[in-house]
């Protein structure tokens, strides 16, 4: 099922679910550190797709929906971080 017809509820996997909370969570940091709103950073969509594909390199970051280049650069290793430290 792609991550646009998802909600946080419906991973099916609990570490998938867990994971998504410390993605989101470290978003929502960001985004208060930079006085911006999160869908800034990253959409739910986007948090949602890291949670179940996990990517582990800057190539696989690339392509989860909503990464691009720019942002893969400002916060990728970040999520790549707390991506491995989770697996």
């Amino acid at each position: 099922m792609p991550a646009a017809d998802l909600s946080p509820v419906e991973l099916e996997v609990p570490e998938d679910l867990e994971l998504y909370e410390k993605l989101k969570a470290l978003r929502d940091e960001m985004a208060e550190e930079r006085g911006c709103p999160p869908y800034v950073i990253f959409q739910n969509r986007t948090l949602l797709e890291m949670a179940l594909e996990k990517p582990r390199s800057y190539a696989e970051l690339l392509e989860i929906w909503g990464v691009g280049e720019k942002k893969a650069e400002e916060y990728g290793r970040t999520f790549l971080e707390v991506i491995e430290n989770h697996m």
